[in-house]
């Protein structure tokens, strides 16, 4: 997948220049644009999901959040990336008594 963060920025409401501004970034510690890193975050299911339904089945998944998120380094515009995630544990629960 490909870091496009400049397209994106209608989609999460964050137009800084550091996301949309290639002339205007360049001139910053960065160097060029950077992708948003929360719209990078939630792809990050997408590229782990098919990966995933292969080893647990065809089942509901619920993300129930993050623990101590940190961006530690700048995803750049036009970058690639990929991501590498195994299954550590699976049960199954009994439905709610809803």
């Amino acid at each position: 997948m490909t870091a496009k963060p400049c397209g994106q920025a209608d989609v999460i409401l964050d137009h800084q220049y550091l996301h949309v501004d290639p002339e205007r970034a360049s001139k910053t510690l960065l160097g060029d644009t950077i992708a948003h890193g929360f719209l990078y975050l939630s792809l990050i299911p997408h590229l782990i999901l098919d990966n995933l339904l292969e080893q647990i089945g065809q089942v509901t998944i619920l993300n129930y959040g993050v623990n101590r998120l940190r961006f530690i380094a700048p995803v750049r515009a036009g970058a690639a990336f990929a991501s590498i995630g195994s299954c550590c544990r699976s049960r199954r629960k009994r439905k709610p008594d809803c």
